[in-house]
């Protein structure tokens, strides 16, 4: 960390010396002192930052020198500020030159503001000419600039892709018996679920193993419910339980307390087969408030938890332990070859450099984290002189105290390899809390805050995000998530790399709860605070730690108020989080952070921002989201020209941009623009005109506002924007009223608006248009040059009389169309044929996705073999309220596996078209047309639920066909009397499920001939009686029973007349009440 810290203030000083404008007055000599001093320490860093992992001395002298270092940072960012006060931001020297000249006031002005800073100077030049003769007596080994930079650039062996995490050595076995343990059969125990704990050491595998387990499709088809839930060490029980509720299907709505969470938890784990993983407990008193809700749970349910503690295992209840032992020697080689030679065949492998590789493997000791971490570092290493200085280091002599394997030893040999940038960025990670998710954009942008990114021509955020690549590729940030595009935008931390992390910044990053004593004295220069419900405040204590660059808050807070001296006295932050707080009322003397770089106050309850933001001449970042109550912003935006991310996403009272916005040329991140009205209140379009480096998503809303002038929207220059990736347009919402009310002229100047916003092709790939009152589309909607285009959705386009020919767009993976109640008819002009149809050719070539919903004047379908290829990668479809479209099309792909039809009275299935890999079929409310008919041959259907349609009974024939269906739910269905006799056809069937049919008097004639049934639930059926004969059932393991009087009372144990018919049962529950 010291090597970063004195190579920003070199080159810092050194700019400094040659800006002759820039220099104060008296102190030029002592600044190329400095300078020379900083590169003469800069020279043996790399080796000091060696020694103090084994010499105290050392450490303690790179903590002294990081001090000087960071106070003359911050007087160097002083005269920035005070040149870009004084100069107005002039880039021309020779126009400065002369601003100073025609202004001797001003220069005496700056000369006393400065003077405090210049004894400043000298003191620093007193305190580093001690370091430095301090450094003379450690004899470190000198390093030359040029040395580094002739070193091999790590960027000519990266390969176009991240490592695929999901390559796992040695742990197959391992896997299949914690599966065939999940899913073996275990009715006649005490508990209707049972406990599996994998233990072991750090860095084993333990969660990746879990995650192959979780993600295994035995797994999936055994559980219809599966958590994954992570513990670790500073665990919040809420936050687990809500996230279990959720999972399970539960509602979360409202202030949930511990006992209210426990009660909904018990009332929803009854009815699906759920497996929960528990990943990194460490502590087993978390157990007492998990297990309670969980009593209840449907037979089958299974806990997997993976825990460093065997003692934990068994407070946990554990019925079967699997200890996860080191890899063998030829695993071991395996994984470490992925790494060091991946993108490379084994007869490419230098063999001298498989020799010592051998060698370094041996030294990791079978532990797979640290074979990861050793191996990726090797990979950027090309001679075998390289290896072997790893294979030599004296760092894998040190021992680790409390580690039973020294794994941390392979860790700090990778992390002493990184590049300085590297280290700064890793360093940075260990305030966050362990097992947190690592956003890569805000990352990027704090790591931007403190100047950690170095960019002269590519854009900063780009080279950004290739640190947090580089990052993932040496295996230091793992479990990488993709958004809807393929995307990395999260991951974590292993918590063995976070001690890392911890250990190598000690005393300079720090992460405490808000409520230690010792706050009052922190040293660090960056913290983060782990706030609670108890603190209702921020702590005025932190008042004294003035040095502080970084603030960030983490946790769920009901801290109300800031402190009003707190800015007073933090005057050199570079970033502060108060995200997440109750904060209404921020004080103005935020406006004097004159360093910050980072601002977060996202989901506060604020209404407005101070004024004194805009003083905030250094921001880059400002994250607004979720201020639900934020109405406008300050109206002085115009003055931050070094702004670059203003995100003001789901500030649902938002009315206004500021003028003057335009501006600000440097953003990149503007989420939402909001067209003024009329009385010039707010941003006209045109202020987006010079706003071309815009990139991530974009929203502009009110664009109803430029049917007076249509030609107004020309001004936006949209189709320049190429960095853009998500676009959405949209007018406000109307009532039916004033829909009702539009005339063909305002249509026809609506039409002209979003004709002119053309977006851009290149990288687009989100596009949006919402409450569009034209009748017609615009006619770039359908041109194949966007050909990143992943996902269209038209909502609400109330008066488009045709859909646009989407089908030409190669690249499309969803659409969703909703409210298009104009529409008729769908046929070739939405596949790209033209308005007649004809014309063979392919269309939507990728889509896997497609929703029509609200579409109530929809009468036809077209789709022949006619419009040539279409959909051939369809996955999913649904159609809700469409209720006079007459059927689906003949021509449906084969690919489809999952259909929902929600209130289509009309819509009956083709009979030509029997879906070969159909699987899940959802039938809700009126779809009288699909149920009056027999059913199709649907050889692969495993899964229908019928909800909620009163129709008076199911189709009679056709059940038979339906030789793959595993599980039928009949819910809410009123109208229903009896069942068809033909369910007793379904020979694959496993649960079958019946709820709230208040008209039921019977089930159905066969039904002892459902071989295969496991699982009945019955439920809220009240006039059901009595059930059918089920003792020649003997796969039924289960049977639950819930407010069926008429049932209940035959079936009282040992007493009612038809006990005999259900006590060879396993697993019997009536009312809530288990019977057997």
């Amino acid at each position: 960390m010291a090597e970063a810290l004195v190579s920003v203030v070199v080159e810092g000083l050194c700019a400094m010396t040659k800006d002759e404008v820039g220099l104060l007055v008296g102190v030029k000599k002592e600044l190329r002192n400095l300078s020379s001093t900083f590169m003469a320490i800069q020279a043996v860093l790399e080796d000091a930052e060696r020694q103090q992992v084994t010499k105290k001395v050392v450490r303690d002298w790179l903590g002294k020198l990081k001090d000087v270092a960071y106070e003359m940072e911050d007087i160097l960012d002083e005269w920035k500020i005070e040149a870009l006060k004084s100069h107005g931001d002039k880039d021309d020297t020779r126009k400065r030159k002369l601003f100073w000249f025609l202004n001797p006031s001003l220069v005496s002005k700056q000369v006393k503001l400065h003077h405090e800073a210049e004894h400043g100077i000298r003191e620093i030049v007193e305190r580093l000419n001690q370091i430095s003769k301090e450094k003379d007596a450690f004899n470190f080994n000198e390093v030359s600039k040029r040395e580094i930079d002739d070193r091999p650039n790590m960027k000519e062996r990266e390969t176009s892709s991240l490592i695929d995490e999901s390559e796992i050595f040695g742990r197959d076995a391992v896997k299949d018996e914690i599966v065939n343990e999940l899913v073996s059969e275990t009715t006649r125990e005490k508990r209707s679920f049972s406990v599996v704990s994998i233990v072991g050491m750090g860095g084993l595998g333990k969660t990746t193993l879990s995650q192959l387990v979780y993600n295994d499709e035995m797994i999936k088809k055994h559980f219809e419910k599966r958590i994954w839930a992570c513990v670790s060490e500073d665990y919040d029980v809420n936050k687990i339980l809500r996230k279990v509720l959720q999972s399970m299907g539960g509602s979360t709505d409202g202030d949930l307390d511990l006992d209210t969470l426990h009660q909904r938890i018990n009332a929803v784990c009854a009815k699906n087969r759920f497996l929960l993983v528990l990943d990194d407990v460490w502590d087993g008193k978390v157990w007492e408030k998990l297990r309670v809700p969980l009593i209840g749970a449907a037979p089958g349910s299974r806990i997997l938890v993976t825990t460093r503690s065997r003692t934990v295992a068994d407070v946990m209840e554990t019925t079967r332990h699997l200890d996860l032992g080191i890899l063998s020697d030829s695993d071991c080689w395996k994984l470490f070859a992925s790494k060091a030679f991946r993108g490379r065949n084994e007869a490419e492998w230098p063999p001298e450099l498989t020799e010592v590789g051998k060698e370094i493997v041996y030294r990791c000791k079978g532990v797979p984290l640290a074979i990861k971490a050793v191996g990726s570092l090797l990979y950027f290493k090309r001679t075998k002189v390289e290896w072997q200085m790893v294979l030599e280091s004296e760092i894998w002599e040190w021992k680790s105290p409390g580690q039973v394997v020294d794994i941390l030893p392979a860790l700090l040999l990778s992390y002493y390899n990184l590049p300085i940038h590297l280290k700064q960025c890793l360093s940075f990670c260990s305030l966050f809390p362990k097992d947190h998710e690592l956003e890569k954009d805000e990352l990027v942008k704090l790591w931007m805050a403190h100047g950690i990114i170095k960019s002269e021509r590519r854009e900063i955020e780009e080279i950004g995000e290739t640190y947090f690549d580089d990052l993932l590729t040496r295996s230091l940030l793992q479990d990488a998530e993709k958004d809807y595009c393929g995307g990395i935008f999260q991951c974590k931390m292993h918590d063995l790399v976070h001690d890392l992390a911890r250990f190598v910044t000690t005393g300079d990053y720090c992460m405490m709860e808000i409520g230690n004593p010792s706050l009052h004295s922190v040293n660090s220069h960056h913290l983060s605070l782990l706030v609670d419900d108890d603190v209702s405040s921020i702590p005025s204590p932190l008042c004294s730690a003035e040095h502080l660059r970084t603030l960030l808050l983490f946790g769920s807070s009901t801290i109300k108020e800031v402190p009003h001296s707190l800015f007073d006295h933090l005057k050199f932050l570079r970033a502060l989080d108060l995200s997440g707080t109750e904060i209404e009322n921020l004080p103005s003397s935020l406006g004097k952070l004159k360093h910050l770089r980072y601002l977060d106050l996202s989901c506060l309850r604020i209404t407005e921002l101070p004024e004194s933001v805009t003083d905030l001449c250094n921001l880059q970042t400002l994250k607004l989201n979720g201020c639900y109550s934020l109405c406008v912003l300050p109206s002085g935006m115009s003055k931050m020209v070094k702004l670059r991310h203003l995100e003001i996403e789901d500030t649902d009272d938002f009315t206004f941009l500021p003028s003057g916005l335009g501006r600000l040329s440097s953003l990149r991140t503007l989420s939402k623009f909001t067209v003024g009205d009329e009385k010039n209140r707010g941003c006209k379009i045109g202020e987006l005109r010079n706003l071309n480096l815009l990139r991530g998503n974009l929203q502009i809303k009110n664009l109803e506002k430029l049917i007076i002038n249509p030609d107004e929207a020309r001004e936006a220059e949209l189709d320049k924007k190429c960095h853009l990736q998500g676009l959405i347009l949209e007018c406000n919402r109307k009532t039916k009223e004033e829909w009702g009310m539009l005339g063909e002229v305002e249509m026809e100047k609506m039409e002209r608006v979003f004709e002119v916003l053309r977006p851009p092709h290149s990288n687009l790939k989100h596009l949006r248009i919402e409450n569009y009152a034209g009748s017609k589309f615009p006619s770039w909607l359908e041109d194949a040059k966007f050909s990143s285009l992943v996902i269209v959705s038209l909502k609400f386009c109330k008066k488009c009389r045709l859909l646009s020919g989407l089908g030409k767009l190669p690249s499309l993976e969803k659409v969703i169309i909703i409210g298009a109640e104009e529409i008729k008819v769908v046929g070739g002009e939405f596949y790209g044929n033209g308005n007649e149809g004809g014309g063979k050719g392919r269309a939507f070539p990728k889509l896997k996705k497609l929703d029509f919903s609200s579409m109530p004047n929809w009468e036809e379908w077209k789709l022949t073999e006619e419009d040539g290829e279409v959909m051939p990668s369809l996955d999913e479809l649904s159609i809700i309220d469409c209720n006079k479209l007459k059927a689906l099309p003949n021509c449906l792909p084969n690919t489809l596996r999952r259909v929902e039809i929600t209130n289509c009275s009309e819509v009956i299935w083709a009979p030509d078209n029997p879906l070969p890999l159909l699987e899940d079929v959802y039938l809700r409310g009126d779809v009288r047309g699909i149920l009056s008919n027999p059913l199709p041959c649907l050889p692969a259907l495993k899964k229908l639920h019928i909800w909620e349609t009163n129709i008076g009974s199911l189709p009679s024939d056709g059940w038979g066909l339906l030789e793959s269906l595993d599980t039928l739910e009949i819910y809410g269905c009123n109208g229903l009397a009896s069942l068809p006799n033909g369910l007793g056809q379904l020979k694959s069937l496993q649960t079958f499920i019946v709820h709230g049919c208040s008209e039921l008097r019977s089930l159905f004639d066969g039904f002892e001939r459902l071989k295969l049934l496991r699982r009945l639930y019955i439920s809220h059926c009240p006039e059901l009686s009595p059930l059918p004969n089920l003792q020649h059932l003997t796969a039924l393991e289960e049977i639950r029973i819930r407010r069926c009087p008429l049932v209940r009372e035959r079936l009282e144990k040992e007493k009612g007349e038809d006990w005999c018919n259900i006590s060879h049962i396993p697993y019997i529950k009536i009312d809530g009440e288990r019977i057997q």
